[in-house]
């Protein structure tokens, strides 16, 4: 259960236990999503060209999940390339882990292989297809002619046959990236939960039964484009939601705080006097040298040292 509103309007909801949650390969799968539920939210069910109704509702759901993709911390549609670069380092650069394949070849190589030997292996379109969007230049050919012949088929056992060799093709294209994305899935099993994902995963279900209830009571489908207050309400989201994980995952993982930075205690013995730049003061003459306004406790420090009565021993504390 979850309180929503204020004084009278004050509202108890019973928060699901379970949610959906999507995966894709790679990044590319998360925009193909976003394209997908564009083009169909906003198809009409009345008049000469309407569909089904629930072509609209699935295309207002998928345009919600690759909405919450942008939010940093959310678990409802993930690309399991993303999730694998935030655990391992590849000697690869970012644009060579975009491809699943070669990603898990260096993060869990075969055995007897090193991860570029892997790799490289990897790169083969016969043993490993492209895992999306882009496809295969010979597949699309093979599968281009497999349906005009379907097509141009005279009797239904033409048809079938033709339809079991499609079939065939297809899975030959997509089994290999179904098997590689729950490899991945695997190894991220392996890893230790953090202290705040379970926190994580139950707002991820507070919003998509929100959602849900919004479709029921409402059911208007998102606009095309955000207004200008839309869109800056949804940008400062995003950066409150990137803080909030940023410090969770620090306080989660101690790696993560250690990368990004080593805090030190100790006592200063000299603070090193402030640059200065050669060059014309707007109150002096030529050639006068002026203090370099930098940091401004360097410039407190070096007035406190120069304070008569001042020990000068700026390092340690009173």
């Amino acid at each position: 259960m979850y309180t929503v509103g204020r004084g009278a309007d004050k509202e108890e909801r019973r928060r699901p236990l379970r949610a959906p949650r999507l995966l894709v390969p790679n990044g590319d799968g998360i925009a193909c999503i976003r394209l997908l539920g564009r083009l169909t939210r906003l198809r009409a069910v009345e008049g000469p060209y309407a569909v089904d109704p629930s072509v609209p509702l699935l295309g207002k759901w998928l345009t919600w999940f690759a909405d919450r993709a942008g939010f940093p911390g959310s678990g409802l549609l993930q690309a399991v390339t993303r999730l694998l670069a935030a655990h391992w380092a590849t000697g690869q650069s970012a644009a060579e882990d975009s491809p699943l394949a070669s990603l898990l070849a260096w993060i869990d190589p075969p055995g007897g292989r090193t991860g570029a030997q892997a790799a490289r292996e990897a790169e083969d379109p016969l043993l490993f297809p492209p895992a999306g969007t882009a496809t295969d230049v010979v597949f699309d050919q093979t599968l281009h002619d497999l349906m005009f012949r379907y097509d141009e088929a005279g009797d239904d056992r033409g048809r079938e046959a033709l339809g079991r060799q499609i079939d065939r093709e297809l899975r030959g294209q997509m089994l290999p990236t179904w098997e590689l994305v729950w490899r991945g899935v695997d190894l991220l099993r392996s890893l230790p939960e953090g202290g705040h994902v379970p926190e994580r995963w139950a707002y991820d279900r507070r919003l998509f039964a929100e959602y849900a209830t919004y479709l029921e009571e409402d059911g208007r489908p998102q606009a095309r484009r955000d207004h200008a207050v839309g869109a800056a309400r949804r940008l400062a989201r995003m950066e409150e939601a990137m803080a909030r994980y940023d410090t969770e995952r620090a306080f989660d993982d101690h790696r993560v705080l250690r990368s990004a930075g080593t805090s030190r205690c100790g006592q200063g013995d000299q603070v090193p006097g402030a640059p200065r730049t050669e060059g014309r003061d707007r109150r002096g003459g030529p050639g006068e040298r002026r203090p370099h306004r930098g940091d401004p406790a360097e410039r407190r420090l070096q007035q406190q040292a120069q304070t008569p009565g001042s020990t000068g021993d700026v390092g340690r504390g009173r």
